[in-house]
């Protein structure tokens, strides 16, 4: 039964949201950068920024974020260049700084990279705000054209600088697994996927295999690319967390899938999200060109050439210039004024009735231009925490849990043992001290990586709390990412493959079954 809203409410939902979007701050320019990726759109906009008496960087990745933030303490001075994000804090106050986007803040120059991700249905709005809020002189917007129609609905007096891809892309069709040559990057779909990818390959390239998946502690992940970049591994097996924005002297790119989970069934790749991955060969500067192509020879997937193939070649013209897609809409979602003046305790069915007022607004009011986001997930974790402890929560610690980097699905308990830390002076120590990790698995050890994360987070967001400190988390942290790095080197030595339970075939790994036998399940099924 579709809940009722009380009139009042329904204005005093819609009020701020109404001069949210009428109030826009005005800027002497908005640019949007557009382009492919290796086509030197972000490097411009960031000479922009380090031009500028001062300059904000926003980027989707904490990994992105250290990057910018080394390159331009390189370039203007360490005292003057700082770095926020959920788990650092280094001169956060600088004239320059590099932030992950939920994280930015005013500068005379503002630069949001990865721009597309407006229309990311999970953190769409943190870009959003940033976009529509913000105070700056000028606003630069870096990412993919396929965003430029939701640009121009936001901006119609948008200044659009088109940039193209600065090395050749070639598709090289298959290539045998026996004849992979240094500086390529194989890629898989799950960890397991890689893993697997790993120990195939580690026979042809004893030691100097890396891997890169998401799951990998942040410390990890740096190591492996350095690793990559020096030339001490020559082949690199990733999921697609390769695509986004990381910077390596990769020449190949072959696909060892072409279809991938979404939840449901396997899927075949869309021509962007190839596009994404691909365009990461041919770094310019590093390789003359860079090729594409899939991977033969492992057993356990049937890549198709066509799938690769079209995503290294747009398909629509959006506003005379090629994209893959057409996002004409951002997502929007609920910040902390549209709660206050309400007990904390009450925000889970407040922000269902927020989500409602707001997406009945902008479908009357916005042409379209913005949807509202899924508010369930803060909901969970507010739920999560349960009610007596919201009550003893201020709605500024309540509003920092609702907006945390934890599942309420999977973290339940552990997002009520942090609240209760906070409200209610429970210890946490036992979470820092998990004993010997050396000879733990790499599941094992990724699993105190990400706990170690989230304690990184919740010690720089509520200090003392808990009895724990950020030294605490910072050790763990390491500590667990030590052992993911030798216990990687331990299993990608080994030689082990899935087989599908219904034929025995060799099969994609973390799979129960082969797309033949799945398929035929959901027949009977159905």
């Amino acid at each position: 039964m579709k809940e009722r809203i009380h009139p009042r409410e329904r204005d005093a939902i819609a009020g701020p949201l109404r001069e949210m979007l009428a109030s826009i701050p005005v800027r002497e320019r908005v640019v949007a950068h557009l382009g492919p990726t290796n086509s030197g759109k972000t490097h411009a906009a960031l000479d922009i920024l380090a031009g500028a008496p001062s300059g904000a960087y926003g980027g989707p990745l904490r990994l992105m974020a250290q990057e910018v933030h080394e390159g331009l303490a390189e370039r203007l001075g360490a005292e003057r260049v700082g770095l926020r994000t959920g788990e650092e804090r280094i001169e956060p106050d600088a004239p320059w700084v590099a932030c992950t986007t939920e994280l930015l803040v005013p500068r005379d120059v503002v630069v949001i990279d990865e721009v597309h991700w407006l229309a990311d249905r999970e953190r769409g709005s943190a870009w959003t705000r940033a976009m529509l809020t913000l105070p700056c002189r000028e606003l630069h917007l870096v990412g993919s054209t396929d965003i430029l129609p939701a640009l121009r609905a936001a901006f119609p007096d948008l200044e659009v600088r088109a940039y193209d891809r600065l090395a050749p892309l070639d598709f090289i069709g298959s290539v045998h697994l026996a004849a992979i040559q240094p500086g390529t990057a194989v890629i898989a779909f799950s960890r397991k996927g890689v893993m697997t990818l790993a120990r195939e390959l580690a026979r042809a390239h004893p030691g100097r295999v890396g891997v890169l998946y998401g799951a990998m502690p942040i410390a990890e992940r740096r190591r492996q690319a350095a690793r990559f970049r020096s030339g001490e591994v020559d082949v690199l097996c990733a999921t697609d967390v390769l695509g986004h924005g990381l910077n390596l002297p990769i020449r190949t790119v072959l696909f060892a899938e072409s279809r991938k989970w979404n939840g449901t069934d396997r899927v075949d790749l869309a021509p962007w999200e190839v596009a994404q991955i691909a365009g990461r060969a041919g770094r310019f500067g590093m390789h003359d060109a860079g090729e594409v192509g899939i991977l033969r020879g492992h057993r356990w997937a049937q890549p198709r050439p066509e799938v690769i193939e079209a995503g290294l070649h747009p398909s629509l013209m959006v506003d005379g210039l090629p994209a893959f897609r057409s996002l004409r809409s951002v997502i929007l979602g609920p910040e902390a004024t549209d709660v206050a003046g309400h007990p904390p305790a009450e925000w889970p069915s407040l922000l269902r009735r927020w989500a409602v007022v707001a997406r009945s607004l902008v479908a009357s009011e916005l042409g379209g231009w913005v949807r509202i986001a899924d508010v369930e997930p803060m909901v969970g974790r507010l739920m999560a925490l349960g009610e007596p402890v919201l009550r003893r929560l201020s709605p500024e610690d309540a509003w920092t849990f609702a907006l945390a980097p934890l599942d309420a699905d999977d973290q339940a308990d552990l997002v009520a043992r942090l609240g209760r830390a906070v409200a209610r002076r429970e210890r946490l120590e036992d979470l820092v001290h998990v004993g010997d990790l050396r000879g733990a698995t790499a599941r094992d050890a990724e699993w105190v990586a990400g706990l170690a994360s989230v304690l990184r987070w919740f010690t720089r967001r509520f200090p003392g709390a808990g009895g724990i400190t950020s030294a605490d988390a910072d050790r763990l942290e390491q500590l667990a990412g030590d052992a993911v790095g030798q216990a990687l080197e331990t299993e990608i030595v080994a030689n082990r493959y899935d087989r599908c339970e219904g034929c025995g075939r060799p099969i994609v790994p973390g799979r129960p079954l082969c797309d033949l036998c799945w398929r035929a399940r959901q027949r009977r099924a159905g």
